[in-house]
């Protein structure tokens, strides 16, 4: 039986936010599919697998992501939820 993993990190969840500057994205547009990028479908695995740097900032709140179109809706239903607490509580 496999020994039990200790003092392992809680899994994170990801919401990717990109900015570039402009040379930065026309190298970035330039570099096609790379391997990992295909497999596991992450946009940052194309820059490390180039040896092009990223940076990560840890939050201690859960966002809703915007993907798709129609998760701007889920979002501004959030968005306003929250003022909604935030003018009962005033």
């Amino acid at each position: 039986m496999a020994e039990p993993l200790k003092n392992v990190l809680p899994p994170f969840g990801h919401l990717g936010l990109y900015a570039f500057r402009l040379p930065v994205l026309q190298q970035f547009i330039g570099l096609g599919l790379s391997r990992l990028k295909r497999i596991e479908k992450l946009e940052q695995l194309r820059l490390l697998e180039n040896s092009m740097p990223i940076d990560v900032v840890l939050v201690d709140h859960c966002v809703q992501g915007v993907d798709r179109p129609e998760d701007i809706v889920v979002v501004d239903a959030d968005i306003a939820g929250r003022r909604m607490a935030e003018n009962l509580t005033e």
